[in-house]
């Protein structure tokens, strides 16, 4: 790991990228760090500091050395700037403000720097409804923005990639004993499938859009950590938001496919079968992407996943 820059190095980095904004002409002087309580994959910190006589905070997310992980589907901090700077800042829902990146002078790491959503809060598991039907309202408002109009750098999720993770949750079986028999007949059924995900329209995706990557204040949403933003069908991003919930999630579905489709102008049948595709996708993923002494702590999701594949291939 690469230590965290020492706080005249990252003065002077702020300085300069809020100068390029407007905001000052001077070198900030930084009063406060502290860790952010959302979870990343990167390191962040929240960095109070002084402009005219008023206490300001960003949020820092720092590369440190990580780059690229978790097989393909998280890009990093360089990525997640790109999708800032090309997307998001020119969406017409509400964002984040994006200050920009620099090089550290010490270490050469990169910093990425953001607006501190003052005073908003994270959704989670159980969020009152009328909130998690906003956070829908604005992911299938980007969807429909950016549906075969997203810019060419983002990572496309082609069979392939959808091949590699049903490829990992196979080589599992094995080891996860007789009661995942199952598991090999859903993933074949995925593969032989896929089209299913790959020859719909596709649009810019989050990725990974879990409560928990959500902040709201005010009544605005604010979707963050876009590390996993991707071309894909939008039905994923739908059901990483209703996971867990998805017996009850009839009204965040309505509310999906209206704002989606306004003139109603899509297969329905379609569409049920691509979130089934989608939701079953995410768990071979997690599934996937677990370290092999870890698999029992997923009991739940293998629960879950369950369910989806007897209704996937019963179908």
């Amino acid at each position: 790991m690469i230590p965290l820059p020492v706080d005249n190095t990252l003065a002077n980095c702020l300085s300069s990228l809020l100068l390029n904004h407007g905001v000052t002409d001077q070198k900030i002087k930084i009063l406060n760090r502290e860790p952010c309580i959302y979870a990343s994959t990167f390191p962040t910190e929240i960095v109070k500091y002084e402009f005219e006589n008023q206490q300001v905070s960003l949020f820092c997310k720092y590369l440190n050395g990580l780059g690229p992980n978790n097989f393909g589907h998280r890009g990093g901090v360089e990525y997640e700037a790109r999708i800032y700077t090309k997307i998001l800042q020119q969406s017409p829902l509400p964002t984040v403000k994006f200050y920009g990146t620099c090089c550290l002078e010490e270490s050469k790491d990169l910093l990425m720097v953001l607006e501190y959503v003052e005073g908003a809060t994270q959704l989670y598991r159980g969020t009152e409804k009328n909130v998690l039907e906003k956070a829908v309202r604005w992911i299938a408002g980007f969807h429909a923005h950016y549906e075969s109009n997203f810019p060419s750098f983002l990572t496309v999720y082609n069979a392939s990639y959808y091949h590699f993770w049903a490829n990992k949750v196979e080589a599992l079986t094995n080891s996860l004993g007789s009661k995942y028999y199952w598991l090999l007949r859903l993933c074949k059924y995925f593969k032989d499938n896929v089209k299913i995900l790959t020859e719909s329209a596709l649009t810019c995706i989050h990725g990974e859009y879990y409560p928990k990557n959500i902040l709201i204040k005010q009544n605005t949403i604010y979707p963050i950590d876009w590390e996993s933003g991707a071309v894909a069908v939008g039905e994923i991003d739908l059901a990483s938001i209703i996971e867990g919930s998805e017996e009850h999630a009839s009204k965040e579905i309505e509310i999906y496919t209206t704002i989606r489709w306004p003139d109603g102008e899509y297969c329905r049948d379609e569409f049920k079968q691509r979130l089934l595709m989608s939701q079953v996708y995410y768990h071979l993923r997690w599934i996937g992407g677990a370290k092999q002494n870890r698999l029992n702590s997923h009991a739940k999701r293998f629960d879950i996943f369950k369910n989806l594949a007897i209704k996937l291939l019963t179908e």
